[in-house]
């Protein structure tokens, strides 16, 4: 992975945490720029900020976007191992949907 695309998803990797920490206020415009900066890394390398984005997705009540990032993630090899998926705090509204617990299944 080239190092340009390496600090972007840095960069979106801290404001996810900082979007984690921040009131709601203000959790909106953090996610916003995270999600401005994955949409560049997928332009330069499709699926390379798919596992983020569907982050973003589960944390602002979208589960079919989330579902569509993910999969996306899984078709570019981009999914972290199950565990990481399995207690990801952004999933858990998602963990007893059947779509969800299929696209774990085929981690292992």
């Amino acid at each position: 992975m080239a190092d340009d695309i390496v600090k972007l998803l840095e960069h979106a990797d801290v404001l996810l945490l900082q979007a984690g920490l921040a009131p709601e206020t203000t959790r909106q415009a953090i996610l916003i720029e995270a999600r401005d900066i994955l949409i560049t890394v997928e332009q330069q390398q499709a699926g390379a900020g798919a596992y983020r984005m569907a982050h973003i997705s589960a944390l602002e009540e979208s589960p079919a976007l989330c579902r569509k990032w993910l999969e996306r993630a899984g078709a570019a090899n981009a999914l972290p191992a199950r565990e990481t998926i399995e207690t990801a705090p952004p999933f858990a509204p998602l963990r007893k949907q059947k779509w969800f617990k299929a696209l774990l299944a085929e981690l292992d």
